[in-house]
């Protein structure tokens, strides 16, 4: 599927086949607010998600957690570039 979407319970989840798949229970604290998947030239392909937690989550195409980025921490876009988190 190409479509996955966060819940209020902090679940990413997608709908394939006519059924809803919760993918990773307890991604985050509360509701995950925005969801993007990296369209990499390379092999790699990353998800993040955003919540009310005040967290950014890096995962890979397997919703295995990669890196965690307090957003109270960061104070410009320039913080996070700084981490090199990901390649995009």
């Amino acid at each position: 599927s190409d479509i996955y979407f966060g819940s209020n319970l902090g679940e990413i989840s997608t709908y394939f086949g006519g059924k809803h798949i919760v993918l990773k229970e307890n991604a985050h604290n509360n509701s995950i607010n925005c969801i993007k998947v990296t369209d990499s030239l390379t092999d790699r392909v990353n998800i993040l998600t955003g919540c009310e937690d005040g967290f950014l989550k890096i995962w890979d195409a397997s919703f295995t957690l990669i890196q965690v980025i307090s957003m109270k921490n960061a104070k410009i876009l320039t913080d996070l570039v700084d981490q090199r988190a990901f390649a995009i």
